[in-house]
């Protein structure tokens, strides 16, 4: 409550901050974010603690404590628009809002990555940086606290130069709202990540050093590593939390965030798939052919993926709707149109990487991802052959579960027909959203 009335206090009120400091001598705005910044570094650290113990606190829902940080950051957001300058240069407080681009509640990652993609989009990716200064850093030894000396700029007090290593803590947590489970999706919060992904790529084609703290080899992560924890909670598609960039990191951190993208869109999941796909067609429109081809193999292969799982899966549809002649006529127009919307994304974005980068480049590139996908496919085959003989108990077991998962499917497409149909049985229902979840 006290964080929405700041809120609207600063909404009604803004002009009497001002005055507030230039007759007291002190920056109440300053004061205010300082405040906020305790509310968030509270709940970071009690996201991490046991919620009996918490209830037990404090006698609040451990489910409703994310209403206090969102309206924590709500007012920090209008702290930002009516004082930019006081709100750029609160270091501490930008590095919580990136904290909380992974809280598991979709508001909270939808504001932090509405104040996040404002901050980012008053500067140009190819030089927002130029004017830094490199100073020597005054972090001691054996400290885990990140340093946020090192990079100076007079012209840009942005948190993205002085604290070092902000900007791979920005791809990572993008990345991992990107990364969600399909009934978790949220539409506006990818829609952001996309944006400020396509900055951030930029960012590092031209800045890479600040991806990186000073001397570290290592890759940066900000100190509270367990308020990050428990802010993320679960939510994310796989627990990749090992793909971390460094400084020996072979072709820099934009081979890293392609090849963590790319990985994204392996695994199945339509929602998923289709906001790494838009990724690529972004970095299309405002990178160079040059940039991209060194990466055309990474953003071609999921591509290739999702049109051929799109393909097999219609001609089984086909195979499956001979046998269903009563029911062919009711359904086969909207599967048929099903799949082509599916097909559409992936085809449009190889179209427009072939433009981009070159045909001929484009087809190399391509003629090696089907040459690798052809020979994993052979090595599988042959790897089971082997078992069939070798552990035969093992390659039962995963006939069966091969045979479970196919039954499974089978049922949620007859489920997912029902209602489709308009067939609103509750039990049907039910077992539809319980098969899906």
């Amino acid at each position: 409550t006290s964080a929405q009335l700041f809120g609207i206090f600063i909404d009604a009120r803004s002009d009497y901050l001002k005055n507030k400091s230039s007759s007291s001598g002190s920056d109440a705005t300053n004061d205010l974010i300082t405040l906020l910044h305790g509310v968030l570094n509270t709940e970071a650290a009690l996201a991490t603690a046991d919620p009996l113990s918490i209830a037990a606190v404090d006698g609040n829902d451990t489910d409703n404590r994310w209403e206090v940080t969102y309206f924590t950051l709500i007012c920090f957001e209008k702290i930002a628009v009516a004082f930019p300058a006081t709100a750029t240069n609160n270091y501490e407080m930008w590095k919580m809002v990136v904290k909380c681009l992974i809280h598991s509640h979709p508001w909270v990652k939808q504001v932090s990555s509405r104040i996040i993609g404002t901050h980012v989009s008053s500067m140009d990716p190819t030089s927002f940086a130029n004017l830094a200064v490199h100073t020597p850093s005054k972090k001691k030894k054996n400290s885990r606290k990140s340093s946020t000396v090192g990079l100076t700029s007079v012209n840009n007090p942005s948190f993205i130069i002085h604290v070092q290593g902000s900007l791979y803590q920005l791809a990572r947590n993008f990345c991992f709202q990107i990364n969600i489970v399909e009934h978790q999706y949220n539409e506006s919060v990818c829609a952001l990540a996309i944006k400020t992904i396509t900055w951030v790529i930029r960012a590092m084609q031209h800045f890479p050093h600040l991806c990186f703290e000073e001397d570290e080899n290592d890759a940066v992560n900000y100190d509270d590593n367990n308020s990050e924890q428990g802010l993320r909670k679960n939510g994310s598609a796989d627990d990749d939390d090992n793909d971390k960039c460094s400084k020996k990191t072979e072709g820099g951190p934009v081979l890293w965030l392609m090849k963590r993208l790319s990985n994204i869109a392996k695994n199945k999941g339509e929602k998923r798939r289709e906001s790494v796909f838009k990724c690529f067609a972004s970095f299309c429109t405002v990178c160079e052919g040059q940039f991209m081809i060194p990466h055309l193999k990474l953003m071609i292969e999921p591509l290739h993926r999702a049109t051929r799982e799109i393909e097999n899966g219609d001609q089984y549809s086909n195979q499956r709707r001979q046998y269903r002649r009563n029911y062919q006529d009711k359904s086969s127009g909207s599967n048929n149109r099903s799949v082509e919307e599916q097909r559409i994304l992936p085809s449009d974005v190889l179209q427009v990487l072939e433009d981009k980068c070159g045909t001929k480049e484009f087809l190399a590139a391509y003629a090696i991802v089907k040459e690798e996908a052809r020979e994993k496919r052979e090595e599988r085959k042959r790897e089971m052959a082997v078992e069939l003989v070798a552990d035969p108990k093992a390659a039962a077991k995963r006939k069966i579960l091969k045979q479970e998962h196919e039954k499974q499917r089978k049922k949620r497409k007859v489920q997912k027909r029902r209602v489709d149909k308009g067939v609103f049985r509750t039990k049907t229902v039910l077992n539809y959203n319980k098969i899906v979840r």
